[in-house]
């Protein structure tokens, strides 16, 4: 056996008699009890604070605005996120949607898309772009992003950016 080997045995050795206390009576190891489930850790990312996990979204449409506009703002909770805003519709007879929904761990950023479907209408729907208003609430595990960007896709097809909010 040469030198090198042998010093690579005995540091990976003594590595593994030094970790064995630690990770015995690490919660959850099952020291106590051997048919025990480990207990599921949060993941920790960037200086031992775990992200939060965006667990799922409910839009309400609540009426519609006096007039055609794209406006949002946003605020803060503990585990959710609330934009109240309005999205323009091409007739009255529509309610907001989500589009898309996503976190970004990367930016700890939160990203949504409105957009506008038809709503069930038992007869006559004027023909004119209207406002449709509305709230969306974003809930979170493990607290909330720190950036939120509100885009609203127009009648059209295009997509703008009608909010952008931090919480710092």
């Amino acid at each position: 056996m040469n030198r090198r080997a042998f010093l690579c045995q005995w540091a990976g050795a003594g590595a593994a008699a030094t970790l064995a206390g630690c990770i015995a009576d690490r919660p959850g190891a099952g020291g106590d009890d051997p048919d025990a489930e480990p207990e599921e850790q949060p993941v920790a990312t960037d200086g031992g604070v775990s992200s939060p996990e965006l667990v799922g979204t409910d839009v309400e449409t609540h009426d519609d605005a006096d007039e055609a506009r794209d406006e949002a703002e946003v605020s803060f909770g503990d585990e959710s996120v609330t934009v109240e805003g309005a999205i323009s519709a091409p007739t009255p007879c529509h309610e907001a949607a989500v589009k898309s929904a996503e976190y970004s761990e990367a930016d700890d950023e939160f990203r949504v898309t409105m957009t506008t479907e038809a709503a069930d209408s038992d007869g006559f729907c004027a023909q004119v772009v209207t406002g449709i208003e509305y709230a969306l609430e974003a809930t979170f595990d493990g607290g909330t992003p720190i950036h939120v960007t509100v885009r609203h896709e127009t009648p059209g097809g295009e997509t703008t950016t009608v909010a952008e909010d931090s919480r710092r």
